[in-house]
């Protein structure tokens, strides 16, 4: 989205928020639920990196009272590094918000990230002043096990913990990710949540309390992602659908295939998508499902994980086109 020019507006001083969060750990979630309860305190603009080319998020977290820009296809703290620097000028410049909340891809990591926040051009613009980490209580020693430090600095790193899915996670579950958040950063305010929901007071505690001055960066920060910059370390692939309008039980067999390994690995996948003439939102989180309806949006479908197979995926799911005709019965 792109943010209106003005000329005679000053650029200001912004106070950042990053939420972190494995991909499906429910960011997304927490911010819509976040962002109405700052709103209050300020004017809020909200910045969101993706991991795929075509931007979800966006579509999900605007209102009429949120400014939201995207930053698709790239590391938020490497290929597009430039953009984030523009996109922070701009923002400070034209919407002038009092607190910019940063939706980083789950695959960013946060020493890579807070590299970016000490660059100079950025600091004269932007700092950051809390960080919330999500974690998906119900896969957490899953995604641990496969990503390893990777994803536990993103736990490391925050001023504030939301164990998160305790609605479809066991105890024990929750008990594993509670011990490890704990023993990663005994410092950070913790809370486990169901969708997210969490306790408005740890985010503004978090906020007000005093945070050690960033040190300067020497410019290049050791991070070398490979031709796909926001993917290669971890050895992940995307693959972009622009599904048509399908008929609503062949999307939901084809979800099942997706989540169940028919077309790959898959660790995340999300889309809007029409079918039976209503607007879905989707998410395919290791192996689990979760379908909801939404407001008319342009259909859009990213997936993400191992040894995909775009050509296979995207013909299966073309059978389920309402607008195919069905074969003559002559």
């Amino acid at each position: 989205m792109a943010f209106p020019s003005s000329s005679s507006r000053t650029r200001s001083f912004v106070k950042v928020t990053l939420v972190y969060g494995f991909l499906g750990s429910g960011k997304t979630t927490l911010l819509r639920r976040l962002i109405p309860r700052l709103q209050p305190l300020g004017p809020i603009a909200v910045l969101v990196n993706e991991f795929g080319r075509e931007g979800i998020d966006q579509h999900v977290l605007r209102t009429a009272d949120v400014r939201v820009r995207e930053l698709t296809g790239g590391c938020i703290c490497c290929e597009v590094r430039g953009d984030l620097l523009a996109a922070l000028v701009q923002i400070s410049r034209d919407v002038a918000p009092d607190r910019l909340v940063v939706e980083p891809t789950g695959l960013a990591a946060p020493y890579m990230l807070g590299q970016v926040f000490t660059q100079p051009e950025v600091r004269e613009v932007a700092q950051v002043d809390s960080i919330v980490t999500v974690v998906d209580a119900a896969r957490h020693a899953v995604a641990h096990q496969a990503f390893g430090d990777f994803y536990v600095d993103q736990m490391r790193a925050a001023d504030v913990l939301a164990i998160n899915k305790a609605d479809i996670a066991t105890p024990e579950q929750i008990e594993t990710a509670r011990d490890a958040a704990r023993q990663l950063n005994p410092d950070a305010a913790l809370a486990v949540t169901s969708y997210a929901d969490i306790d408005l007071d740890l985010v503004l505690a978090a906020i007000a309390a005093p945070r050690p001055a960033p040190a300067a960066a020497n410019g290049d920060h050791g991070h070398d992602h490979g031709e796909q910059p926001e993917l290669s370390t971890l050895g992940l692939e995307r693959a972009t659908l622009q599904p048509g309008p399908l008929m609503r039980d062949h999307l939901d067999r084809w979800l099942a295939a997706l989540a169940r390994g028919k077309f790959g690995d898959v660790v995340r996948a999300k889309g809007i998508v029409r079918a039976d003439n209503a607007t879905l939102l989707v998410d395919v989180v290791m192996g689990g499902v979760e379908v909801r309806t939404f407001r008319p949006t342009p259909a859009r479908f990213e997936v993400i994980g191992r040894n995909l197979d775009p050509r296979s995926m995207e013909k299966s799911l073309a059978n389920g086109n309402t607008h195919i005709p069905s074969p003559s019965l002559t």
